[in-house]
């Protein structure tokens, strides 16, 4: 009974939460015991970091069942990343980290792993700059042309945004006019219908 951690509900809740992470209560309670590695709050997984959610599950990898071991599959690994990453996010926000069944669910996971995603995609995309090795005059010539026919894009789709609301807009009035016409046209009807 080494693995079975005492009853308590913060357990029970951190349970339903590696629950929509793919854990089975057996797992989830190794993950909640697992020694030096073991997290029983999601506060915990506030402090940790991608690369310390991947240790967790490597050095749990390593030992064996009776001692808090447990092998965790490629999709329970990122969601257990996302719920560490999802946990971050509200914390950032100010927001409470509790209540866990009703704010960690399935759908919250999936939407965390895809934002997770874009901000590694976005981190990655942006440290890809290189310094150039010496200074060139025509490329920052390039540069300057390049963003100034940007800016001029961006003006024309502001404008075409702008035209596009006054379009959208006087067509509501010709619609509301069509209307008030028609009511007015029943409103007549009902009158030499009344009349003899």
């Amino acid at each position: 009974m080494a693995n079975q951690p005492p009853v308590n509900s913060n357990h029970n809740e951190m349970r339903d939460t590696l629950a929509v992470c793919g854990i089975d209560v057996a797992t989830a309670n190794r993950v909640i015991n697992a020694n030096s590695d073991g997290v029983d709050s999601l506060q915990w997984f506030a402090v940790l970091t991608g690369k310390d959610v991947e240790t967790m599950i490597y050095n749990a990898g390593r030992r064996q069942v009776n001692q808090g071991g447990y092998r965790l599959g490629a999709i329970q690994a990122k969601r257990l990343k996302a719920l560490k990453w999802w946990v971050r996010a509200r914390i950032c926000e100010q927001e409470e980290v509790n209540g866990y069944g009703v704010e960690w669910t399935i759908a919250a996971c999936q939407e965390a792993m895809l934002l997770m995603d874009i901000e590694r995609a976005t981190r990655e995309r942006s440290s890809s700059a290189t310094m150039p090795e010496k200074f060139n005059p025509d490329h920052f010539t390039a540069g300057i042309l390049q963003l100034e026919l940007t800016r001029k894009a961006v003006d024309v789709a502001v404008e075409a945004v702008a035209v596009a609301a006054v379009v959208a807009g006087a067509a509501m009035e010709a619609v509301e006019a069509a209307v008030e016409a028609v009511e007015a046209a029943v409103d007549a009807v009902d009158l030499v219908v009344v009349l003899p």
